[in-house]
């Protein structure tokens, strides 16, 4: 796990990323014509539509569906034979993608939800939500094996977790900013890894959840997660999370407390800022060529 002020720093650069799509009109065009919102739910290997359709019929309510560690980017549509569906983007930097959302959209787009994927119980608590969607966010969290177990915890019986990320993109980032753990695919098994710990979901949720992994047309790591039975209090403990989020608090505080810490925090976010903005005017084969000399 790295230190609250990695993360941080991590957040100056997740700012940047956004404010640069938003910002450079060739990036925004490319955004919208990337989201799907407006148009009917589509994922990779996986009927979401008719999932929702059995889920209200046998069910006969309407199924809540959350898109955790959404960004701004909208990228699962949210329509059902084109009516609306009870969807929610959450993601822990809503306060930043709203602000961006309300001045550069020309047209009508949903406020993002704050709530953090570790903790997403306390903001969606009962164990009835239907489905939830996270697409490369995973892997950008301080632990992803809680965050599973949170996304469970807030599933219905029946509910499915569907994961879909590219594989071992910490090993590819040099484990820079968020990118602190791998997903991968092993054996038919959902794996998740850094250099200090190896965790095979499959088996660790063997007991209450069916889980099937497959790999996408383009070589994403997709796992489907039923839920089948509630998840054993032995694999959360909520009074050690709020420790954990009390002393995150306090270690935030004393950072920007600290005058080099904040300047070093400022000084940085406007170089990401400049980098990012001058990416986006760079082709793509060239930005690729630069990306594999830096990692060197």
């Amino acid at each position: 796990m790295n230190s609250v002020k990695e993360r941080l720093l991590g957040i100056a650069y997740e700012e940047a990323f956004w404010r640069s799509q938003f910002n450079v009109r060739r990036a925004r065009k490319g955004l919208y014509a990337w989201s799907r919102y407006g148009r009917d739910i589509q994922l990779k290997n996986f009927d979401i539509i008719g999932f929702l359709d059995e889920w209200e019929q046998i069910r006969c309510e309407r199924p809540v569906v959350l898109d955790v560690g959404s960004g701004a980017s909208f990228c699962t549509g949210n329509l059902s034979h084109g009516k609306e569906i009870d969807i929610h983007y959450i993601d822990p930097l809503a306060p930043y993608y709203n602000r961006m959302i309300e001045k550069t959209h020309p047209r009508h787009f949903p406020s993002v939800e704050f709530g953090t994927i570790e903790q997403l119980s306390a903001f969606y608590p009962g164990g009835n939500v239907a489905f939830i969607h996270v697409q490369n966010a995973l892997d950008h969290c301080q632990s992803p094996v809680r965050g599973i177990i949170e996304c469970l915890r807030c599933l219905a019986v029946g509910g499915i977790l569907y994961l879909k990320h590219f594989p071992n993109e910490a090993e590819r980032e040099s484990y820079r900013g968020f990118h602190q753990y791998n997903i991968d695919y092993s054996d038919n098994s959902l794996i998740i890894w850094n250099k200090q710990d190896r965790h095979d979901i499959n088996a660790l949720l063997a007991a209450f959840t069916n889980i099937t992994v497959t790999l996408s047309d383009i070589g994403e790591v997709i796992a489907i997660i039923t839920k089948t039975g509630e998840v054993p209090p032995p694999l959360y403990d909520d009074s050690n999370n709020l420790h954990e989020l009390c002393e995150m608090q306090m270690q935030t505080a004393l950072a920007f407390n600290s005058f080099g810490f904040s300047l070093k925090y400022h000084i940085r976010r406007r170089f990401y800022i400049i980098v990012q903005h001058t990416m986006r005017w760079l082709s793509p084969k060239f930005k690729s060529k630069l990306k594999s000399w830096i990692r060197k």
